[in-house]
């Protein structure tokens, strides 16, 4: 490599390290900053701070001077060297450099950006609403480099970081609400939950696993079954003959009305009825063929 070329890059390399070694702070605006000198090897004797290629603040050893902004919102440590700036506006941001002999020289450049706000969700969708496209909403001047982050009910989506959300019947049916995150390095707001435009009150239930509405039907099924079983067995222990067998049953009309423990042993039946009053959809088909068994069981 020639001489010449090896000259450039050391002076590419040499304009690099200030940039890698300078230290970023993020601020809100009206937020309050101190900006630390660097290393102090000795007392501070005089002290210069300069923004960018301008003059911030002076300080000769006796006297502190203050430019611009800075005569009301500035102020200067004379023994630490710090400065410290109020009320932050996005014309405070800059590259900030103490200049002084007792001071190593350590750059900051500082950003004041705005604080997001709490978006909204925005929604638009095709003519036969099978897709649509919802929208992080919210006016984000000034505050810089914004993030996004989407939440299908309360469960954060996995690598989805734009603005938008695009949505189908098909891949968000079983999604309720949809909800939005702005951030930056500053702050991070959330929108309230959208509902999702193409949700349907579809109950969903995994294969082989039996539906909550089929479980109380074979519970009201084998209620009446038992108290079946249960009313033959107290006929052959008071009677001695089974209910299919001649004689004064638990069937017959005396028996019916006379016996209390019939009465107690009815009472699973009365409560299935009233089940299917208030809950038909599901139950009509078990309960009405529990309740068939049992009346066919009157008749023998």
């Amino acid at each position: 490599m020639c001489p010449r070329m090896s000259a450039c890059c050391w002076w590419l390399l040499l304009a690099a390290v200030p940039a890698l070694c300078e230290n970023i702070i993020y601020k809100k605006i009206g937020d309050e900053v101190v900006l630390e000198p660097g290393s102090v090897s000795e007392p501070i004797k005089s002290l210069t701070w300069k923004v960018d290629v301008n003059l911030a603040m002076m300080w000769d050893g006796k006297e502190v001077d203050s430019f611009r902004q800075f005569k009301e919102r500035g102020s200067l440590n004379t023994t630490t060297g710090q400065m410290t700036i109020t009320g932050l506006t996005p014309s405070d941001s800059g590259t900030y450099t103490a200049e002084s002999k007792e001071i190593k020289n350590e750059p900051v450049r500082l950003i004041v950006i705005s604080a997001v706000p709490v978006p909204s969700v925005n929604l638009s969708c095709n003519d036969e609403k099978t897709s649509c496209t919802l929208t992080c909403d919210g006016n984000t001047t000034d505050a810089g480099e914004v993030k996004y982050a989407w939440k299908s009910d309360d469960s954060i989506i996995a690598n989805l970081l734009d603005k938008t959300h695009h949505i189908t019947k098909d891949s968000s049916n079983g999604t309720e609400t949809f909800s939005c995150e702005m951030k930056n390095p500053v702050s991070e707001e959330s929108s309230m939950p959208f509902p999702n435009p193409l949700f349907t009150n579809e109950p969903k239930t995994k294969e082989g696993v039996f539906h909550p509405k089929t479980i109380a039907g074979l519970i009201v099924f084998f209620s009446l079954l038992v108290s079946v079983l249960l009313l033959a067995a107290v006929h052959r222990c008071k009677t001695g003959m089974w209910f299919y067998q001649k004689g004064k049953t638990c069937f017959s009309a005396v028996y019916y009305y006379s016996s209390s423990s019939f009465r107690f042993m009815l009472l699973p039946a009365h409560v299935a009825a009233l089940y299917v009053l208030y809950f038909p959809d599901g139950f009509l088909q078990t309960t009405d063929l529990s309740l068939l068994f049992l009346i066919r069981a009157f008749r023998q």
